[in-house]
């Protein structure tokens, strides 16, 4: 009798203790599940980068191979396995934010639409208000910059380090997540085609009173099963820079449901930093999706330092016009 009262007790006081701990940290702990197979490889991305990663039970791991990628933001998961044991992989966020994501087998995966987990919070590190940019038939008249980056020269360079402390801008914005299951099956040569082709299929310009940067939908080419969103950025204003940062396409369906359509590649490489009185052409590469013409396409662009956040829509039935092209 007394062995089991102080068994209790423990169990009470080992409960209490734990709950105790989690109380002070505060830290929010979610439960999801993902479908694997040993016939693809399967992407989980996070909204701050990985702290730890753990097996539950630990014995389980050696029939997973797990990498970290985009700047350890996300990881990919395979299998060489046609079964599973019953897995938990438990992810800490440097956020604190904890996972528990049971990982269970599934024979029939449609891999072009079930292979990726997004797990991230999208708004997260974006300015609080974003600036909805209008259509509009105006276009401002302004001069193409041959070279994105038209900091070049040591000078320059001393410049951006004296102005812009902290920023590497030979590297993606930190928050720029990709699809880089898709990255390998771009077209470059194609790619730099268009980014040089002066023809354009598209001409929907969006601007907006409130800034001074507007974009111009130049032209939605298919290939193979990637989408080339070719966009122009422009800059009116007189003195301010802008310094292109993180991109995001976002498929609103009019059920209401919607689908992040992160970028397989974005060209250039190294993000445009548009002078004032210039403007500048951004490919933003995808994977093809159907999309009706009732849909709209969501993209949402803001600038390095996260003050400003601007979005636009494309019609539905502007992508599909394209798509018969």
């Amino acid at each position: 009798m007394n062995q089991r009262i102080y068994r209790l007790l423990c169990c009470t006081f080992l409960l209490f203790f734990q709950n105790g701990i989690l109380t002070a940290q505060e830290s929010p702990v979610e439960n999801k599940t993902i479908n694997i197979n040993y016939k693809g490889e399967f992407q989980i991305h996070f909204t701050t980068p990985i702290n730890t990663q753990n097996f539950i039970p630990a014995s389980t791991a050696e029939s997973y191979v797990v990498k970290q990628l985009n700047e350890l933001k996300s990881i990919t998961i395979k299998t060489d396995k046609t079964s599973l044991p019953p897995t938990v992989l438990n992810i800490k966020e440097t956020s604190g934010k904890i996972w528990n994501i049971t990982i269970a087998y599934k024979e029939d995966i449609d891999l072009e639409n079930e292979s990726v987990f997004d797990f991230a919070d999208n708004n997260v590190n974006r300015a609080n208000n974003s600036i909805v940019l209008r259509t509009t038939e105006e276009q401002n008249r302004l001069t193409k910059q041959t070279d994105p980056i038209p900091y070049s020269s040591a000078e320059d360079r001393d410049m951006l380090l004296k102005n812009y402390p902290g920023i590497d801008f030979s590297l993606p914005p930190p928050a720029q997540t990709f699809n880089l299951l898709e990255t390998g099956k771009i077209n470059l040569t194609f790619t730099e085609d268009l980014y040089n082709n002066k023809k354009t299929g598209l001409k929907l310009a969006f601007k907006h009173e409130m800034t001074s940067i507007g974009v111009v939908c130049q032209d939605i080419v298919f290939d193979g099963n990637n989408v080339y969103l070719k966009l122009l950025i422009q800059n009116a204003g007189e003195n301010e820079v802008f310094l292109t940062g993180s991109m995001l396409l976002t498929l609103l369906r009019q059920n209401g449901s919607s689908l992040t359509l992160y970028p397989s590649h974005i060209y250039p490489a190294r993000f445009p930093i548009v002078k004032p009185k210039f403007q500048i052409p951004v490919i933003y590469v995808f994977k093809a999706y159907d999309v009706t013409a009732e849909d709209n396409l969501k993209f949402e662009i803001s600038d390095r330092q996260q003050k400003t956040n601007l979005e636009f829509s494309i019609p539905g039935s502007a992508y599909n016009d394209s798509k018969k092209d």
